[in-house]
């Protein structure tokens, strides 16, 4: 159990880890422009801890937005992910978490009967990473398998389905008319051995 907890944090703060290494830390601005460690930023994110805002830059080092949070970016072309799953009806009731990342965007989806297990949503293009599939409190339990990336397109809408169906349960009436039908076909099969020994035992007689 500890294992399981442990391996979930870990997959949990990885993403994080990434995004925000790549984004440098602004200690100072001279005119107008954020410096980190002495380097002018450019065309570049980067986050201010007195603000604490993230700011973009352009290529000639000049602010273009300030954001609590990069995937606020109103100047990056967006597309649009379709994320749905198919599940079984034992599974109606629990919640699919999806995390997919494209430095510095990080995007965290949530899947479940509210919404009819699917999503849509208006993200920033480019190259994603699918860094985290599961179904919450379920880690080891419902494993898939699903693409390890994909790639949003402006103005494009990409889906992407998450197929958990292999984990039905046979209910115990679906259980209890399986062992009927069973039963009868064993029957049957004994029924028909029966008169075929019986039709046999009768020929023979005729021939004695």
């Amino acid at each position: 159990m500890k294992k399981r907890y442990l391996i979930l944090l870990v997959l949990m703060i990885i993403p994080f880890i990434k995004i925000n290494a790549s984004i440098l830390t602004i200690d100072s601005y001279i005119d107008n422009k954020p410096y980190s460690s002495g380097e002018v930023l450019i065309d570049k994110w980067g986050y201010d801890p007195n603000t604490k805002k993230y700011i973009k830059t352009d290529k000639e080092g000049l602010i273009l937005i300030k954001v609590d949070n990069p995937i606020e970016d109103s100047i990056t072309p967006r597309g649009t992910i379709n994320y749905k799953a198919i599940v079984p009806s034992n599974m109606e009731d629990e919640e699919i978490e999806v995390i997919i990342y494209n430095e510095p965007y990080k995007y965290v989806f949530k899947l479940n009967k509210a919404n009819n297990f699917e999503i849509k949503e208006e993200i920033i293009e480019g190259n994603y990473s699918v860094n985290y599939v599961s179904v919450v409190n379920h880690y080891d339990e419902y494993k898939i398998d699903y693409s390890p990336s994909i790639n949003i397109y402006k103005g494009k809408t990409t889906t992407q389905t998450l197929d958990y169906s292999e984990y039905k349960k046979v209910i115990k009436s679906e259980k209890k008319k399986n062992n009927k039908r069973i039963i009868i076909y064993i029957f049957a099969a004994l029924f028909v051995t029966f008169i075929g020994g019986l039709l046999f035992m009768y020929l023979k007689a005729r021939e004695i």
